[in-house]
């Protein structure tokens, strides 16, 4: 081989280990950099650690304060009208459903509870109590929140020929369906707003659900019902 064609060579293969020389030292140089930028953004900092979990204690006493809030001022059916208050007023021995004991619905801010009759199961009396502590307070706002709700029920009740009204408990109080299965009492008070609900009839009865005399022993319940729940509000606020 020729003098001139050894030096070219030599030239060729010095160019080419020059190459992999610095190919080999910017990979590390990149694995390095690689690993440093994982390490950094696996490892939060001392201060952005501190920040956050400040953050989250405080959004953690919050969400507990709110909830201590809301159950000091929740009042539930059942201290309205208790397990005995429905046995004397029904006249007979009762029992909660227990799958209806003071059951909440935070979308309507209603609970409700139901007491069977224990003779006959389906025989009851029922109480459903709206207040705005169980609602999103923006949806107390979008909505009237429970007097808001009461006073839309009223409308509706007050023009029906079958309504009574009742003076002397709450702010209004009206009762109907006398006449049907299901009768109820619906009354607004204050921010509240309720129904007492019963299809009952007095034990070892003989007249008809739909006769006057039934009407006239569901009348006086529901009226009783709901002066004692009124009172009851009262001494609880």
């Amino acid at each position: 081989m020729k003098t001139g064609s050894k030096k070219v060579l030599t030239i060729l293969l010095l160019a080419v280990l020059s190459l992999a020389l610095l190919a080999g030292c910017s990979g590390e140089g990149n694995s390095n950099s690689e690993s440093n930028s994982s390490n950094s953004s696996n490892t939060p900092s001392t201060e952005n650690n501190s920040g956050n979990s400040s953050s989250s204690e405080t959004d953690s006493r919050n969400d507990t304060n709110d909830t201590a809030s809301q159950d000091a001022d929740v009042i539930l059916p059942s201290q309205l009208i208790t397990l005995e208050d429905a046995s004397r007023l029904l006249g007979e021995d009762v029992e909660v459903d227990e799958e209806k004991y003071d059951v909440i619905d935070t979308l309507d801010g209603q609970a409700h509870i139901v007491y069977n009759v224990i003779a006959s199961p389906l025989s009851k009396l029922q109480v459903y109590f709206y207040q705005d502590a169980l609602m999103d307070p923006a949806r107390v706002t979008r909505t009237g929140g429970a007097k808001g709700r009461g006073e839309r029920s009223r409308s509706e009740i007050e023009n029906l020929e079958t309504a009574i009204q009742i003076d002397g408990i709450g702010d209004w109080a009206y009762i109907d369906g006398l006449d049907k299965l299901l009768a109820s009492i619906s009354i607004g008070y204050g921010d509240y707003y309720m129904q007492i609900t019963t299809n009952g009839k007095p034990a070892d009865s003989d007249y008809s659900i739909y006769s006057d005399e039934h009407a006239a022993w569901r009348k006086d319940i529901l009226t009783e019902a709901g002066k004692l729940a009124v009172e009851r509000i009262k001494s609880l606020t």
